[in-house]
């Protein structure tokens, strides 16, 4: 992990990125933050908008990083673009995709762990018609 450091301080772009992981030790690794808590993502339940405390976090990054994507599936992965878009100030009609962001980056091996209770990012997901990021009460844009 301490590889993955090393990389983005030879970048030199540190302050323009966010890194998270979807659990908390990961998340300690890479010295980020967990998606939920870097997000405002709801665990259960519905939140609304982002905290004051998110959209500073996120002020003048331009670059996405989510190491440990194995875990990640895919309702976590819409919710986080949704969540991208509601920190970013965008509204519902944009195309955007996280947001905006111009790079996004997942790390990780695929085959490593799964996510808990869900399908993984490469598995074939339950259907076409699931409503997107259910599980993860996304929040609805302010």
């Amino acid at each position: 992990m301490e590889i993955k450091r090393v990389f983005l301080q030879l970048m030199e772009r540190e302050e323009e990125m966010l890194v998270m992981a979807p659990t908390g030790n990961a998340a300690n690794h890479v010295q980020g933050s967990t998606i939920h808590t870097g997000l405002d993502v709801a665990v259960r339940g519905r939140k609304q908008g982002a905290s004051r405390r998110v959209k500073a976090l996120w002020r003048n990054k331009i670059m996405l990083i989510i190491d440990e994507i194995s875990m990640v599936s895919s309702k976590l992965m819409d919710s986080i673009d949704k969540q991208c878009n509601v920190v970013k100030n965008l509204d519902d009609s944009s195309t955007a995709v996280f947001g905006g962001l111009p790079v996004v980056i997942a790390l990780g091996d695929f085959h490593q762990f799964s996510p808990v209770r869900a399908n993984a990012l490469w598995q074939k997901q339950q259907g076409h018609n699931e409503k997107r990021g259910s599980n993860y009460g996304t929040c609805s844009r302010m």
